[in-house]
């Protein structure tokens, strides 16, 4: 009987670290996924951590 497989799929192209721009300072960052957007010394402050931030008021 085979085993089924949970494990992620594998994306079809490596990602490549790569400059962006936080999307909370507008410094650029080195980004190490496409869905890494805020820089480490952003996702440090309180205001991210508490959610209180660009959507306005903390997540209910």
């Amino acid at each position: 009987m085979a085993r089924s497989c949970n494990a992620k799929p594998k994306p079809e192209r490596e990602f490549e670290p790569k400059h962006r721009k936080c999307l909370m300072c507008r410094k650029a960052f080195a980004s190490t996924h496409p869905g890494e957007r805020i820089c480490r010394k952003c996702k440090g402050l309180s205001i991210w951590r508490e959610g209180d931030g660009i959507l306005g008021g903390r997540a209910a």
